[in-house]
């Protein structure tokens, strides 16, 4: 009897000074947000929510230009999200364009401040032609027409922006534009700093919704995601997870921002697609999940091992065997990557990307009309060969065939 009193006690007394569980909110950034109706443009707070417990009726006080609005959230579960007032845009702040303003949100205890120039705001962009949008659109071209609203929402979409980064999603997707919009931002400092490069001034990332093709690729300085309607909310009920990993320092996408770093350079295609793969590491950009490359650097040439599968040795001219995986390639020339990490350290790295930018504009020249130009030479013999200090073409001959022979003249 007296046992069950105590318990009875210490239940109450465990009653009485439990504390209730609450969000835990950050205030992560104030960004830009855009869409057919807020043309001008408002402001939108990425807030973040560390707890398990949902977060739910939270309002943010936003102050730009001695003006005050109030931001509702209604829910928001662990993960981030951006918030915003529908029925505001900059106007309401009188804001003019050439005018820097400090803006201020705050959320309970939290205060955040930022400085934004009005001038970088913009709905439609000088790359944008609507115009030719609709014509292509009407072509029946689809995903192929979007290049020509580079950097404007079309009126189902929605665009958020941080600097010169923006993404555009589908309206019904919003919820991951906030996440993409922050993995642009931290995977261009992870990779920024491996490479010991400054960051690309613009990059874009757009979401489009296919009628079946799942995948990404970088052009210039855009990257295109294409998924189903399926696939995109799928993804968004992974976002907890995504958005720890991106408040962990960590990297969702270094490979298809890889390939904005060295756009428009004499890297060959093959060892393109081959630095992206080698910057899916952990340890290079803290990627969250990385592709194990095993490079076979002995008996097997320069090959790679995936799947149980040792792959092909030969990658000169861009010949690739249409019977063998894509993946395969993109593995083989990340051992190429591997290599020179291993042998020289990552600093050599750094110089041959270093190499890469500064030499963007290199025209060629005396091909012959039968002879396509040759990047891949020049990258050898002009990028990488300076850096090193020796020719490494004899271990690219082991590697991958690659031969002196085929200097031709027709490199630059």
């Amino acid at each position: 009897m007296a046992g069950k009193i105590l318990l009875f006690v210490l239940i109450v007394l465990a009653s009485a000074f439990r504390v209730e569980a609450q969000p835990d909110f950050e205030l992560r950034n104030i960004i830009l947000r855009y869409d057919g109706t807020h043309e001008l443009g408002t402001f939108a707070v990425v807030v973040c929510n560390h707890a398990i417990i949902p977060a739910r009726d939270f309002e943010i006080n936003l102050e730009a230009n001695d003006t005050t609005i109030t931001i509702v959230g209604e829910r928001l579960n662990q993960g981030c999200m951006h918030f915003f007032d529908a029925e505001s845009s900059f106007d309401v702040f009188g804001l003019q364009d050439g005018q820097t303003v400090t803006v201020t949100a705050t959320l309970q205890d939290q205060t955040l401040q930022q400085d934004i120039v009005v001038d970088t705001l913009s709905h439609q962009g000088e790359r944008s032609n609507p115009d030719m949008y609709e014509a292509c659109m009407q072509s029946g071209s689809h995903a192929d027409c979007y290049h020509l609203m580079f950097d404007t929402p079309t009126p189902d979409e929605i665009k958020v922006q941080s600097g010169s980064y923006f993404v555009i999603t589908p309206i019904d997707h919003e919820r991951l534009a906030a996440f993409y919009l922050f993995d642009l931002l931290q995977c261009s400092q992870n990779i920024s700093e491996y490479f010991a490069v400054d960051a690309p001034p613009v990059i874009m990332r757009r979401l489009i919704i296919s009628d079946g093709y799942s995948g990404s690729y970088a052009a210039v300085d855009d990257i295109t995601t294409l998924n189903t309607d399926a696939g995109f909310r799928s993804m968004g009920a992974n976002l907890p997870n995504w958005w720890n990993q991106i408040n962990n320092g960590g990297c969702g996408d270094p490979h298809e921002t890889t390939h904005i770093f060295v756009s428009e350079t004499v890297l060959p295609g093959w060892l393109n697609e081959g630095l992206a793969t080698f910057m899916e590491d952990t340890s290079r950009t803290n990627h969250h999940s990385p592709i194990p490359v095993r490079c076979l650097f002995d008996e097997n040439k320069f090959a790679t091992e995936y799947a149980g599968e040792v792959t092909f040795t030969n990658l000169m001219n861009d010949q690739f065997d249409p019977t063998v995986p894509s993946i395969y390639y993109y593995f083989s020339a990340a051992c190429f990557w591997v290599y020179l990490e291993d042998q020289y350290g990552q600093e050599t790295i750094q110089q041959i990307v270093q190499r890469l930018i500064e030499n963007r504009d290199v025209v060629f020249q005396g091909c012959p009309a039968d002879e396509s130009e040759r990047p891949d030479v020049y990258f050898i013999r002009d990028i990488v060969n300076p850096v090193l200090e020796t020719d490494i073409t004899p271990i690219l001959t082991q590697m991958y065939g690659i031969t002196s022979d085929l200097y031709t003249g027709c490199e630059r």
